[in-house]
């Protein structure tokens, strides 16, 4: 199941463009090099829940653009949503079905290319910042690997529109892996207790 959230998340549609702050063009290259470069997040919150299916929150402040939230509400069977919102207005939804993205829907138009960077460079860095433990009645593997497989595929999903919307090209299929791989890795291990990581 988690190699079909992979590939459903790499097929990226177009979205409304951000306004404007910069004439210099951005390559995918350059955008990718940007998801390594610190950026500042503090107040950073994060729920979880795993009884009937995942609800996941987690909320911070980005350096620069403002109050960030991630939000995922499934069922067991992994349908529901995902949401990314800045400064409380959304700019990704995504819609799980059986735990593979059915749809998605973007819209940047109100951030400025370099918040929409900022953005998408915190979506990859800021679960290293989670704390997050969840009790699940002995059956944390399983449903943490599955929480992590979901949170990964929103942010893949965030990061990908995100690199289209700046450059009008995919991500790369190896970078895309990664970073939902990354996060899906992050999000199990705090959701199993693991908080050195």
């Amino acid at each position: 199941m988690l190699s079909n959230w992979l590939a459903a998340f790499l097929l990226l549609s177009s979205a409304a463009g951000p306004r404007a702050d910069s004439a210099a063009p951005v390559t995918p290259e350059d955008v990718i090099r940007s998801l390594d470069e610190s950026v500042p997040v503090d107040a950073v919150t994060a729920t979880l829940g795993l009884d009937d299916g995942v609800v996941l929150g987690v909320d911070y402040n980005l350096g620069g653009v403002g109050r960030v939230s991630i939000m995922l509400d499934t069922d067991a069977a992994g349908s529901g949503r995902g949401l990314i919102t800045v400064r409380e207005a959304p700019v990704v939804e995504v819609v799980l079905q059986d735990g593979a993205v059915a749809s998605k829907a973007t819209e940047w138009s109100a951030l400025a290319p370099s918040e929409v960077r900022a953005v998408a460079a915190s979506l990859v860095q800021v679960w290293s910042e989670v704390e997050l433990t969840a009790a699940t009645n002995g059956a944390q593997d399983l449903k943490c690997t599955i929480a992590g497989g979901l949170a990964g595929a929103v942010a893949g999903v965030g990061v990908g529109a995100a690199c289209w919307l700046l450059t009008k090209a995919d991500l790369r299929v190896g970078t895309g892996v990664t970073i939902t791989s990354n996060v899906g890795g992050y999000i199990t291990d705090k959701c199993n207790g693991v908080q050195n990581k």
